[in-house]
């Protein structure tokens, strides 16, 4: 195969598509990442490419949120405060 054809794995930059196969979102979810300074990328000519070390460093960002959201759900959890019925707010 030649480098075109075979994917990016050997390359340092990648472009939205790439991205968003390796994060599983959609091609217009990495731009907004992009947009909104969440994701950097290199500003050299016209097509947005992606460095795969700050890729690697967002997903593994993304993997600490979720780990310490889902310590802070089982506290939660085990403290009963998920065992009250909910309650209704009136406005």
């Amino acid at each position: 195969m030649t480098p075109d054809i075979c994917p990016s794995y050997d390359r340092d930059e990648i472009d939205i598509a790439e991205a968003a196969r390796l994060l599983e979102v959609s091609p217009s979810h990495v731009e907004r990442l992009i947009e909104a300074g969440l994701l950097p990328h290199p500003t050299e000519g016209s097509t947005q490419r992606i460095l795969r070390s700050d890729l690697v460093t967002y997903k593994e960002t993304v993997a600490r949120r979720h780990a310490l959201l889902d310590e802070l759900t089982a506290e939660s959890q085990e403290m009963g405060l998920y065992d009250d019925p909910p309650t209704r707010f009136e406005r």
